[in-house]
């Protein structure tokens, strides 16, 4: 973690129980701070609460800790503001109160409370692991499972191990009977810390080219060793050895190799492969791990959910919870599925048995996608609302209502049902928002409507967001409101006039999807704040064109941000409308007043262009084969 201790130590004015210590020389660490604390009678509030960083400018350390009580912080920055610490090259203390910082909640403090693993700090830096497992069997009459240790690469800066125990009761014993006590004459901190992850991501074989090798000897020579090593299964392109932002080894290398199939034969090969006394082992890097999505490229054009729900039950027995399709476009003439499940083996078991397989004419191919946003997965836990896509184009509301009552097994029939097609294209498959009277209604008609056949085409259902946020925070403070679930046919000027009874209509916006659809969306700008509230008052729950309309005030931020679509409107709304952005997840109002810049115009945006044109944008070039020390 690195940090900008100037701007840390300008928010010293806020009381509170967390203070910043700086400068600090690069050999001091937890035990000198632990040694102030003890001077001024204080105590800290967790010894996870403690964190030791190095700066930005690389040569000193920066401290935060938080203390029992601000009464107790204030003391100690009173105690030690300026003071000139022993071991700290003669330069004077900033010792400041720091606005309340992030921190570990419960959970994690709980969840690390249980683990096995420690960390043992300010460590002389010669000490060996076999010096540090004799002593800790010698004080606590304990043997420890393993011991690393990790040494700074460019100086003799204290060391530090990671130490993992079998049991936790002599975890904690190991910790009450070391904790503060010497070894070679340096005090020794310890903490514990989470598990150590031991996936070796055995799934992404045959879908990666890059290895890690772990548990490396401490004298580990890349140039001579690592390289020389990895040649002999294929063309190395690049080695680096690992350090953390502190400079200490991590004891890890990793290896790109030319190809997918020499990254494997490594990848068996030196797997616990013994060097030096130390045992190996090799891992695909993960660069989402534990994720519940996956991606599927090399699909057909005309490939649908239902297609690929069909697909990925050959290898799992979960029907997703969610797919998104990404269709082809002038850049990528396939189209690509992000498909997320309950659980992460369910993307390993697709891996495991999918990859590589062939989908039509076509090899298809998997990565592990980004997971969804945790909060959006509880919000869908509670959803009322589903949406049914690949609906032909003379589907009706009625049809919808009428394949409901005959397949989906709920007793009370749906609230409502939005309807759109596309008003322009019609080979674009229609979807419906359908709000049930539980979100129990709304999983029965997902697990039993789901690949049903509707004039001809099997639907897809999933899960929706509700509207369940007004803004009313923003009461007061804007002129906008938020129209949504509107029906698809509705036009402005249905819009102004309905509006018009409660104020001033100064513009009216509504914005279609990336694909054309409609948003099923308006903004309304009035003439006041007041005008606004009256809107936000009167219209909610009003129907029009048989649909009940829901109104929120405008989220803080622009709100009608341009970008791509995500195909679930409730989470493009709650994203990008109504909180502001202008990324992903965005609806734009095409041809409306409120269309944002243009590019290349005059403005802001064509300067930016005209800089980039100068700069001559990046230089092309790959990395260079060899070695790297990061």
């Amino acid at each position: 973690m690195e940090v900008d201790s100037d701007a840390e130590m300008q928010n010293g004015d806020s009381a509170s129980q967390w203070v910043g210590i700086y400068p600090l020389s690069r050999s001091l660490r937890e035990p000198h701070v632990m040694e102030l604390l003890e001077a001024a009678s204080v105590s800290l509030d967790h010894p996870l609460q403690l964190v030791i960083v190095c700066s930005n400018d690389r040569k000193n350390n920066y401290c935060t800790l938080k203390l029992q009580s601000v009464d107790e912080a204030k003391k100690f920055v009173e105690k030690f503001n300026g003071f000139e610490m022993k071991n700290n090259e003669g330069r004077e203390l900033s010792v400041k109160m720091l606005q309340k910082k992030k921190e570990f909640s419960q959970e994690e403090i709980k969840e690390i409370e249980n683990s096995k693993c420690v960390v043992i700090t300010n460590l002389k830096h010669g000490i060996s692991e076999k010096q540090l497992a004799d002593h800790i069997r010698k004080e606590t009459k304990i043997t420890p499972q393993s011991v690393e240790m990790r040494r700074h690469l460019q100086s003799d800066y204290p060391s530090f191990a990671v130490v993992q125990i079998g049991k936790l009761k002599d975890t904690k014993k190991v910790m009450k009977k070391l904790q503060m006590s010497s070894l070679q004459g340096q005090k020794m901190w310890i903490k514990q810390c989470s598990e150590r992850d031991m996936l070796r991501n055995e799934h992404l074989k045959g879908c990666a080219s890059m290895v890690y090798l772990k548990h490396l000897p401490l004298d580990t020579d890349g140039q001579t060793k690592i390289q020389k090593m990895c040649a002999k299964y294929g063309e190395v392109k690049f080695v680096k050895l690992m350090k953390d932002k502190l400079g200490y080894f991590e004891r890890t290398a990793k290896v790109e190799m030319s190809s997918f199939k020499e990254a494997d034969a490594l990848f068996d090969a030196l797997h616990e492969t013994k060097i030096n006394g130390c045992t190996i082992t090799t891992h695909y890097i993960s660069h989402q791990p534990a994720s519940n999505c996956l991606s599927i490229t090399g699909l057909p054009k005309t490939v649908t959910k239902p297609d690929i729900c069909e697909l990925v039950k050959e290898a799992v027995d979960e029907r997703p919870l969610f797919i998104r399709i990404n269709p082809s476009n002038d850049k990528y003439s396939n189209s690509k599925a992000i498909v997320t499940f309950s659980d992460h083996k369910f993307v390993v078991q697709c891996f495991m048995k999918l990859n590589g397989k062939k989908y039509g004419k076509k090899t298809i191919k998997f990565r592990e996608g980004k997971p969804m946003e945790a909060r959006l997965v509880e919000q869908y836990k509670k959803s009322k609302r589903v949406k049914m896509e690949n609906l032909s184009r003379n589907v009706t509301e009625q049809m919808i209502a009428d394949h409901l009552k005959k397949y989906s097994k709920i007793k009370n029939p749906p609230k409502m049902i939005n309807l759109v097609h596309h008003l322009s294209d019609k080979n674009k498959m229609g979807f419906a928002f359908v709000d049930l009277q539980s979100h129990a209604d709304a999983q029965k008609v997902i697990d039993n409507v789901c690949s049903t056949e509707l004039k001809g085409r099997k639907c897809w259902m999933e899960l929706s967001s509700d509207f369940d946020d007004r803004y009313e925070s923003r009461r007061g403070k804007t002129n906008t409101v938020v129209l949504q679930n509107l029906h698809r046919k509705i036009d402005e000027d249905a819009i102004k006039s309905l509006c018009e009874k409660h104020g001033d209509v100064k513009r009216v916006a509504l914005p279609k999807n990336k694909d054309g659809y409609p948003g099923g969306i308006a903004f309304v700008d009035m003439d006041s704040n007041e005008s606004a509230e009256r809107l936000f008052n009167n219209l909610h729950g009003v129907k029009l064109n048989n649909l009940p309309i829901c109104v929120s005030f405008k989220g803080r931020g622009r709100g009608r941000g341009r970008g791509r679509g995500r195909g679930r409107l409730g989470r493009a709304l709650k994203q990008s409308v109504l909180k502001g952005g202008r990324g992903r997840g965005g609806v734009r109002p095409s041809g409306s007043k409120f269309g944002g810049r243009s590019k290349l115009k005059s403005g802001s945006t064509a300067k930016k262009a005209g800089k980039t044109a100068k700069k001559g944008g990046r230089k092309k070039g790959g990395r260079k084969k060899g070695v790297k020390t990061e």
